[in-house]
Formats: structure tokens, sequence, C-alpha cells
């Protein structure tokens, strides 16, 4: 609970998550990851002044998965491969006054990481593609003074990062 999100109402939240993994190494260059995570939240919105007074609640909860896999290709440089879901309950309120849903996405990555020269120069590059479902953004209809969210459906982001370091 940090305080208010908008003039006159308050939010609380409640999240209990479980979290467990497993990692096999069926040979000494692969490692294989599973996960599997439980999350349950509980959210209250109060607006307690004006003339749009009310109480909304929402009680959601999401089983998600992670899987992964690690090869080393040679004693200085590994190839790894993740698949990963996320549930996150987001905060806000529609015009209806019910309560904005969690966001749930769906992310892949496929990278290398290591090091060359002798250990000299260190690297890290990816290629990932994530997909976010039910994103809960500002209202483009909102009047002055009002605070309302709307969900913009889905969004899809790919990309190509490096990290180097000497």
């Amino acid at each position: 609970d940090i305080g208010e999100v908008s003039p006159n109402t308050t939010f609380d939240s409640e999240l209990a998550s479980a979290y467990a993994e497993a990692a096999l190494r069926p040979n000494g260059w692969l490692t294989i990851l599973a996960g599997v995570r439980y999350d349950d939240v509980d959210q209250v919105s109060v607006r307690f002044r004006g003339p749009n007074a009310f109480e909304s609640g929402l009680d959601g909860d999401e089983t998600t998965v992670r899987l992964g896999a690690t090869a080393s290709i040679s004693d200085s440089i590994s190839l790894y491969l993740s698949f990963a879901q996320a549930f996150e309950p987001q905060f806000g309120i529609r015009r209806d006054n019910s309560a904005v849903g969690p966001e749930l996405s769906d992310g892949f990555e496929f990278g290398i990481k290591g090091d060359v020269l002798n250990g000299i120069l260190a690297f890290e590059s990816a290629l990932f593609h994530t997909v976010r479902s039910d994103v809960a953004v500002t209202d483009p209809n909102n009047l002055a003074g009002e605070f309302f969210t709307v969900n913009v459906g889905e969004l899809e982001a790919d990309g190509f990062e490096f990290t180097g370091s000497l």
C-alpha cells in the first residue's frame, strides 16, 4: 500500500505466491530448468469522496510456467533458450467502477553468453519476443479529474539486446 494513486481513491492489494523449480543436468554440457508459479491476488479499490463513491474488488489467481535450457558449446561460451509466463496485478478502475484485472504475458528468449580473448571481453546477446495481454492504461476519454483505466488488449515486443564488458 503506497498511498493514493488518484485523488480520493485508495488501492489495497494482497498477493500470495508460491514457486517451485527443478533443474536437470543429463550431462556435463546441458542444463534443463522447469518451474511453476501460483499467484493469488486480492485487491480492493475505494473511492471515498464525491458523487461517484464506490468500492470495487478483484479476487484472481493464475498458475504460470517457466522453462529453460542452457548448453555449453565451449569452456567459455553458452547458448540458452527460455520461455516464461507472467501474472502481474494492476491497479485501476474502469468506467463501470470494476477493478482492472491482472496482466498476463508469455515471453521467449534465445541468447548466447560468455567471454572471449582469454576472458578480456565478457558478453551476452539475445533475441526476445514477449506478448502481453490485458494491459491497462489511462482511459483516453477521461475528463478533467477522472482517473479511469481501460485495457488495450494485447501488446507485442520483439527485440535484440547486447551487453559487453571489458
